[in-house]
């Protein structure tokens, strides 16, 4: 039912509102083609749950725009392949696999979506500090063309784009707002499906299709796009789930994936890290190249066992593979959204791969810290608890790109790339000493930057 109402999103004009909506939000932002492009992609990420849908639906639009305004075509496309893996793992709606964690662990759907807020946050929020930082490194600023990119992909104005919008936030917030509630997934798409064809029909219909066979002719055609979409990309999914449970009923029954359980125990010698380092290998191997859902399938069985064993919490344990089922998308040698984004702009695959690998550091390191830090999760934690572990989380990860990027808001030498290492690696260990330590070097680094770049504007003046 949510690839359906996936379906009728995309063709009544869906994906164009995520664009408008990206656009009003971060158009007007320096490095703002980039970063129209992470929310476009989590906006429709969060709907649709498949990394390749998303590249191949927001691709093609961000990345043109991406290139066109300066930034390097690799890049471009590791932006929106790392941006559109992130969709699955974007709450409330999270793609089809948030349900499927419901209904393996039986924890209630929102207990899951509360676990995914803070990840999503620095997920996406290290995203846009990224391109930002991109930006200022290759001197790409195109906030007085703001108005040229809103012409250009949002012709219309704020308020008739939102007014022809309405079936879209109407059917998504009784979605949200519903399933909030705790009602059966499966029921509240059908009814938010039948909302936003009611909405839509009529809201053509208003708009001035001539007379009553014209109205009538354009409906019948929506409709038979929305069932023949919503049935391809349906089957598809039901072909590789089937696949994938009856492999998933063949290791049941031979015993293998207990097995495997063991074996990964048994390497890690009973220790917490080195069971991780393992889990996180074979979740992202068997998860290469499958969709999102069939790989979580598949991983839950194989990975998460362990985890629990080892006294890992449970929801965390299924947050760690759920993690790295999504991350597999843009991991090599198969990262099937780098491939797609890599085709949209014409770059070579490999090298819009390993970008998209750098800029998915969070989805990579992340998962570890469910392990460590479960209360990143929610995990018997207060709010402010969590909100600081998450802080400090990100401003690990945020070190690691700075290193990787050469450039903070001046170019980083090669004393303060040594210094962000202590601030990453003592952000993202366990512990509030190392925490704070770490907060010193990053803190060490931001005012030695802040002094150079006031000495600089001081000779220019």
């Amino acid at each position: 039912m949510f690839i359906l109402f996936g379906a009728l999103l995309k063709t009544s004009g869906g994906g164009q509102t995520f664009m408008d909506l990206a656009l009003l939000a971060a158009g007007r932002f320096r490095g703002g083609p980039a970063k129209v492009g992470v929310v476009s992609s989590a906006l429709f990420g969060m709907m649709s749950g498949s990394s390749v849908a998303n590249v191949a639906v927001t691709g093609n639009y961000t990345i043109p725009m991406m290139t066109r305004l300066g930034y390097n075509r690799n890049f471009a496309g590791g932006v929106e392949a790392m941006a559109s893996a992130g969709g699955g793992v974007t709450p409330p709606i999270m793609g089809l696999a948030a349900f499927l964690i419901v209904g393996i662990t039986a924890i209630p759907y929102v207990e899951i979506v509360k676990a995914a807020v803070f990840p999503a946050l620095i997920y996406y929020a290290y995203l846009m500090v990224a391109v930002h930082i991109r930006a200022m490194k290759a001197d790409i600023d195109v906030r007085d063309r703001a108005e040229e990119l809103r012409q250009e992909f949002l012709p219309e104005s704020f308020l008739k784009s939102s007014l022809r919008n309405i079936p879209f936030y109407v059917a998504i917030t009784y979605l949200v707002v519903v399933l909030m509630g705790g009602r059966s997934p499966g029921g509240v798409a059908i009814e938010a499906t039948g909302i936003l064809i009611v909405l839509t029909i009529l809201r053509d219909w208003l708009i001035g299709w001539d007379g009553l066979g014209g109205r009538i002719l354009h409906t019948l055609r929506m409709l038979g796009r929305i069932g023949y979409s919503g049935a391809l990309r349906g089957a598809q999914v039901a072909i590789v789930v089937a696949v994938i449970g009856v492999l998933v009923d063949i290791l049941v029954v031979t015993g293998f994936a207990q097995k495997l359980s063991f074996a990964m125990l048994s390497m890690a010698g009973g220790e917490l890290w080195p069971l991780l380092l393992i889990a996180a290998v074979s979740c992202i191997a068997f998860g290469l190249g499958l969709p999102t859902s069939a790989a979580y399938i598949l991983v839950a069985l194989l990975g998460a066992p362990a985890l629990i064993e080892l006294g890992v919490p449970i929801l965390a344990a299924h947050m760690f593979v759920f993690f790295f089922a999504n991350i597999s998308a843009i991991t090599p040698p198969v990262a099937v959204s780098s491939l797609m984004a890599a085709k949209i702009v014409g770059a070579p695959y490999f090298k819009t791969c390993l970008i998209g690998v750098r800029l998915g550091l969070p989805g990579f390191l992340l998962p570890f810290l469910f392990a460590i830090h479960p209360e990143i999760l929610g995990i018997d934690s207060s709010l402010p608890y969590v909100a600081m572990v998450s802080a400090m989380a990100f401003v690990g990860v945020m070190s690691l790109n700075l290193i990787l990027e050469g450039h903070y808001i001046l170019p980083v030498n090669w004393v303060q790339r040594i210094l962000l290492l202590p601030a990453a690696g003592g952000l993202l260990m366990p512990g509030l000493t190392s925490s704070a330590i770490g907060l010193c070097f990053f803190a060490v680094v931001t005012v030695w930057q802040l002094v150079d770049r006031k000495r600089q504007q001081a000779a220019l003046a």
